[in-house]
């Protein structure tokens, strides 16, 4: 068995295909019908799950190289800045498959559903002074997507507000019936490329890769 041939392999699987999964999923988001919305938090979990593999083999050189307490003093830090980075549970979600206008659209309807008063600072900001809210919408034109923001006072009642708030969001959503958009199709593109790559390495080497797993298992 060529161990440095599977140990690439390896590596190459487990940085790229996680990658090339993350687009085709968003490709096949952006072919559906209804734009899709989501907690903020679980996107940046799954964003930062699936990127986290590329620093896996860097580290483990490093540890091999230096002693893995030097990994730890670098991972400390960065454990420390995702922590602070992690969205709030329930004041930040993303919409897929859509446009700045359409989840401007759809807050607009959402809030006059709910009866709620409200007024625009701007094109993408409604201010909400009967529930102490502030809804915000910022456009991520690349991934067909938009953020939603909620800004809440300390008011005991903010989180069942803003339940509310993203139901008739959703709701709202539902309601748009889409083809099927270039950003999908362009997503699907970069997956089914960046796939080609771990799937030709592991057709290649999947005797090696089956043998080295065997004797990592049964060693």
């Amino acid at each position: 068995m060529d161990v440095d041939s599977t140990m690439l392999t390896l590596k190459v699987i487990g940085t790229v295909a996680p990658i090339a999964a993350y687009f085709l999923t968003l490709g096949v988001v952006n072919s559906q019908a209804s734009p899709r919305l989501i907690s903020g938090r679980w996107d940046f979990i799954i964003l930062t799950g699936i990127f986290l593999p590329a620093l896996f083999w860097p580290l483990a050189s490093l540890g091999s190289s230096f002693g893995w307490k030097v990994v730890l003093v670098l991972v400390l830090p960065g454990v420390a800045a995702l922590r602070a980075m992690l969205p709030h549970p329930w004041k930040h979600w993303v919409i897929y498959n859509a446009d700045t206008q359409r989840a401007v659209e759809s807050v607009c309807r959402a809030l006059v559903g709910l009866g709620w008063a409200f007024h625009k600072e701007n094109e993408t900001t409604f201010s909400v002074p009967a529930v102490g809210m502030k809804v915000e919408v910022t456009g991520l034109a690349l991934l067909n997507a938009v953020n939603l923001h909620l800004r809440t006072d300390a008011r005991s009642q903010a989180r069942a507000d803003a339940a509310l708030l993203i139901a008739a969001v959703e709701a709202s959503l539902c309601r748009y019936q889409l083809l099927p958009t270039a950003a999908g199709l362009f997503l699907v593109l970069i997956g089914a490329g960046l796939m080609i790559v771990p799937m030709w390495m592991m057709t290649r080497h999947m005797h090696d890769i089956v043998e080295a797993i065997q004797r990592l298992f049964v060693a």
